[in-house]
């Protein structure tokens, strides 16, 4: 029997809603966050929530901007898969109790996951 997973599904959104093209990209975000919250509303994907990450590029055509970003959140969820990972190998948790924990005791120290991830990374340990 496989496992379900409750970690919420994570989506990057990069629709400019300043700069030149604000004017159209800001209907279509407007559009996303909606669909996503119906989404979420009618149960989510599975069980699972959606999680949007909304950052405006703010019309820079540089495709480089949106590689670059793309890049740091991908570092920053590999440093949480990483941490989870560590989590789970010294308290024999599934990978959901392991993202539970990562995500109480953020919450318990009111800070970001991906803080947390990173003290988990350096320290070897939680």
């Amino acid at each position: 029997m496989r496992s379900v997973s409750y970690e919420p599904v994570k989506i990057g959104v990069l629709y400019s809603t300043s700069g030149v093209t604000g004017l159209i990209e800001s209907s279509q975000q407007s559009a996303t966050l909606f669909a996503a919250d119906e989404i979420n509303r009618g149960g989510g994907i599975n069980g699972r929530e959606i999680q949007l990450y909304v950052r405006d590029p703010g019309s820079i055509k540089s495709l480089q901007t949106f590689i670059q970003r793309a890049e740091e959140k991908a570092a920053r969820q590999r440093t949480i898969e990483l941490a989870k990972s560590i989590i789970m190998k010294t308290h024999q948790l599934s990978d959901d109790e392991a993202y539970r924990v990562l995500c109480s005791h953020a919450r318990d120290n009111q800070a970001l996951i991906e803080t947390v991830a990173h003290e988990v990374v350096r320290a070897g340990a939680l």
